[in-house]
């Protein structure tokens, strides 16, 4: 059944701050109080700013977070740190 066993991520949240995992058919809540994702404020390399809600933020695996200029030139599509692909972040609206 979906929902019933916990990720490893979410089990270890749940042990240290009591939320839990909010996969497919899980009901549980998550403490907004401590974020999923590390939003890195500026770009890795050139140190362009990329604010939560900027579309042109990528990240790879590790939460390593470069603009699109870098990722689409110098860095082709790779992260330097890590070798893994990068992905465009999640937005973030601010509250």
């Amino acid at each position: 059944m979906r929902g019933s066993t916990l990720c490893t991520k979410a089990t270890e949240r749940q042990r240290t701050n009591g939320s839990k995992c909010m996969g497919l058919g899980c009901s549980a809540s998550v403490d907004r109080e401590q974020p999923m994702l590390e939003m890195r404020q500026t770009c890795e390399r050139c140190h362009t700013p990329l604010p939560m809600d900027s579309i042109d933020a990528m990240i790879c695996s590790y939460e390593c977070t470069f603009c699109t200029a870098c990722v689409s030139g110098p860095l082709k599509g790779h992260c330097p740190n890590c070798g893994g692909n990068l992905q465009p972040r999640p937005i973030r609206v601010q509250q």
